[in-house]
């Protein structure tokens, strides 16, 4: 390098050269740069310039600031008033550094790599009432139109709007799985919806109406409605409904793998309604019993006819049949009692009795059966009497002849006739006068007779005040009490 030529001097300085390449020395006779300050420290104060300062290789500030075209170098601390831009050149921030400020804003999409201490809240930008943050010590919350929507501590609580068809809801796209209707008078909390239908699994005891279930499923009530046969009230606990007419609604049961059975309700036209069971055998489900809007019951059978209906013609197996009157004559009874036999008497005839004020036979009362075993007979007699003259007071008694022999008197319930041996039958002193009577009795006849033996139930009569009576056996059907015909019936057990 060619030395620089002294421009000035300054005492013994060398104030100002310039080389051959035209660099410019201050307090340097051998520049290196266009301008060098030199090592002399020439210019110890502030450089004011009213435009640029240009430099090729950089301005160095002291010790620990280079200012270059690309950039500034800081050895030490920045400290600004504030920074502008996004921060996206930002390098060699290391983990332990933070940024500390009372106001933070960011006003586009920034990303923090490490923990963020936040003393209360971070706010929409512009919108103040809507904040998520920490209002206090373990606890999150969010806010939206200044009221608080979620807090999470130890509990959660969500205070969804009010009045709001679909104030809050779990979905997924349009698939809603829980939501919250707050509708004033007609809130309620829903499960899936139409269009999903979701299955809501529930693993341990709910209760409906109580705290402490003891059930996998249980609903609690108070009520005091009393029971009424129009069965619609509010005690009802549960309700089942098909929204589709005509239809079926029910429950099923299931056991294990196999076991099921049913109980249903069918509408089998507008309102009219029955209540079906079904049963599994094997691998075949089907109704096994029903009861029909009008009240028969059939089982084995859809369509029962009677108020108690079996689908298998062969028998009706059931305990002990109590019945204050038997009708027909049995003859398709069978395994009923182990019977034998059976019979029956029809009477509908017209007779005039005159007994002279005593006790006598009245013929046309008689009723005969030829026995098959030995056996008792269960006896039934349905009498309908009414008198075509004179209305007078009537009384009989029952006499039991075998086969040629004399005929004895039947006590046919000696507790209510005393110990009288020759008691009326209870209650059958009447005045029948010309609208009638109708007359049951049955008892259970042991005769000690033979099979084959004919027996013959005589009635004797005692018409008081010794009136000539003319006595109609179901000749009269306008009658109040009277039908058309009066029957004796037998059903003889084995013995």
């Amino acid at each position: 390098m060619t030395r620089a030529r002294n421009l000035s001097r300054l005492g013994n300085i060398n104030a100002i050269s310039v080389s051959e390449d035209n660099l410019v020395g201050i307090g340097s006779t051998i520049p290196g740069s266009k301008l060098d300050l030199g090592t002399n420290n020439i210019l110890s104060h502030n450089i004011n310039s009213s435009g640029f300062i240009t430099a090729t290789n950089g301005i160095k500030v002291g010790s620990a600031v280079t200012i270059f075209n690309h950039g500034i170098d800081v050895a030490g601390v920045v400290t600004a008033t504030s920074f502008s831009g996004d921060g996206s050149g930002l390098s060699g921030v290391g983990g332990t550094d933070f940024i500390s400020a009372v106001n933070v804003t960011v006003s586009s999409a920034s990303t923090l790599s490490g923990p963020v201490s936040i003393a209360d809240s971070i706010t929409h930008l512009g919108d103040d009432n809507t904040h998520f943050g920490f209002p206090a010590a373990d606890t999150f919350a969010l806010s939206t139109g200044g009221v608080q929507r979620l807090n999470i501590s130890q509990t959660v609580n969500i205070t969804p709007e009010d009045n709001q068809s679909d104030a809050f809801s779990v979905k997924q796209g349009s698939n809603e799985y829980i939501t919250v209707d707050t509708t004033n008078s007609s809130e309620r909390v829903t499960l899936g919806n139409n269009t999903t239908n979701p299955e809501v699994v529930i693993l341990s005891n709910t209760g409906i109406g109580t705290t402490n279930p003891v059930r996998l499923l249980e609903a609690s009530t108070t009520n005091t409605t009393a029971y009424d046969t129009d069965f619609q009230q509010s005690y009802n606990i549960l309700a089942l409904r098909n929204k589709t007419d005509n239809r079926s609604v029910g429950v099923e049961f299931k056991i294990g793998t196999n076991g099921q059975a049913a109980i249903g309700a069918v509408e089998v036209s507008d309102t009219n309604t029955d209540l079906v069971f079904g049963t599994r055998s094997s691998s075949t489900r089907s109704e096994k019993v029903r009861i029909t809007s009008g009240g028969d019951v059939g089982i084995g059978t859809d369509t029962p006819t009677d108020p108690v209906n079996s689908g298998n013609s062969a028998k009706l197996a059931v305990g002990i049949v109590t019945a204050r009157q038997y009708f027909g004559d049995g003859s398709n009874l069978t395994g009923a009692g182990h019977a034998v036999g059976s019979g029956q008497t029809t009477i509908t005839s017209t007779a005039t009795f005159n007994n002279s004020g005593s006790f006598a036979r009245f013929a046309e009362m008689d009723a005969s059966y030829t026995t098959v075993g030995t056996g008792p007979i269960l006896v039934t007699f349905s009498w309908s009497i009414t008198q075509s003259t004179t209305s007078s007071d009537l009384s009989w008694k029952l006499f039991r002849k075998i086969g040629g022999g004399a005929a004895s008197e039947i006590l046919v319930n000696p507790s209510l006739q005393g110990s009288s041996s020759s008691g009326m039958i209870p209650n059958f002193r009447e005045n029948i006068g010309t609208q009638g009577i109708r007359v049951c009795y049955s008892f259970i006849d042991s005769p000690g007779h033979s099979a084959g033996d004919l027996i013959t139930y005589e009635h004797h009569i005692n018409c008081e005040g010794s009136n000539t009576l003319n006595l109609n056996f179901g000749a009269q059907t306008a009658a109040r009490h009277c039908t058309t015909v009066s029957t004796i019936t037998f059903l003889e057990l084995a013995s």
